[in-house]
């Protein structure tokens, strides 16, 4: 049996940005969290947080109540779809894999937590002033931390 994979700093971080960032509803069957206890609303990795090198990037998540976060873990097939809806479909799946593929972001992520941490912990307090000042209204999105810089072929 394979131990369970710890929770860092950066991940609690992170995932309140991907939570945030779905105006704390489920993005699968839309369970408002809003005024609820937000342990039931989680944070779904489409590859799994022992690929460092997507472990903190945020197109890898997406928001999901502890129902839904079951239901697709145990039908992968539903899970796809499920991120190509929420995500942008084929196109951005396979940079996704191309991500999840990279030494040096894995590398990077695992050296770096603590600046992972820092970055996402700051974010989440901006993207939660600039909801509450819209009303949540608006469409918050965000970019990942910086692993390192992108090139055409290495993205």
């Amino acid at each position: 049996m394979l131990g369970k994979i710890k929770r860092s700093t950066a991940d609690k971080h992170m995932s309140d940005c991907v939570r945030i960032r779905a105006k704390w509803h489920c993005q699968r069957c839309g369970t408002d969290y809003t005024e609820r206890d937000k342990r039931g609303f989680q944070n779904s990795h489409f590859i799994g947080r022992g690929n460092y090198a997507v472990r903190y990037d945020p197109k890898n998540c997406v928001a999901l109540c502890m129902s839904c976060h079951h239901d697709v873990t145990a039908n992968p097939i539903e899970h796809v779809n499920l991120w190509k809806e929420v995500m942008g479909g084929d196109k951005e799946l396979d940079k996704l894999i191309k991500r999840s593929e990279c030494k040096e972001r894995s590398d990077y992520a695992r050296a770096n937590e603590k600046e992972i941490a820092s970055y996402y912990r700051k974010l989440a307090k901006e993207l939660t002033e600039y909801a509450e000042a819209t009303d949540w209204e608006e469409t918050y999105d965000f970019e990942s931390c910086k692993y390192r810089e992108a090139s055409p072929s290495n993205p």
